[in-house]
């Protein structure tokens, strides 16, 4: 169970170094006026799938028995796993540019909640 819970930490940390970079890279587009790129979107895409890969391990962890510090954890996870997918499905209808605005502040969103995630853990 020592290892899951690693596992658990070590995916939130990399989850949030890379929603940092692809927050910055977006918000970055955005001031240079540049067009999304499917890199950008590749890597969101894929922040997200650590998002719900992570969530899967703690669920893991929980049915084995493991606690958490604070049940606020639990909303903070929801909160990340829902966050750029509300951000998309709201921005369907706004300019690309927009877009790219919203996008990189939901990704920094993200990282704020993986930060307090980890603090209602105990892992900070």
């Amino acid at each position: 169970m020592q290892t899951l819970a690693y596992v658990h930490e070590r995916f939130g940390i990399a989850m949030m170094i890379l929603m940092g970079i692809c927050g910055i890279w977006a918000l970055g587009l955005y001031l240079i006026r540049r067009p999304t790129s499917g890199a950008l979107l590749a890597a969101i895409i894929l922040g997200e799938v650590l998002i719900l890969v992570q969530g899967l391990f703690g669920l893991i962890l929980l049915s084995m028995g493991g606690h958490m510090a604070s049940p606020i954890h639990w909303i903070y996870g929801a909160a990340a796993a829902a966050c750029l997918p509300v951000v998309y499905a709201y921005l369907q209808k706004r300019s690309p540019r927009t877009r790219l605005l919203f996008i990189g502040i939901g990704c920094l969103f993200v990282v704020a909640l993986g930060v307090r995630g980890m603090m209602t853990a105990g892992a900070l």
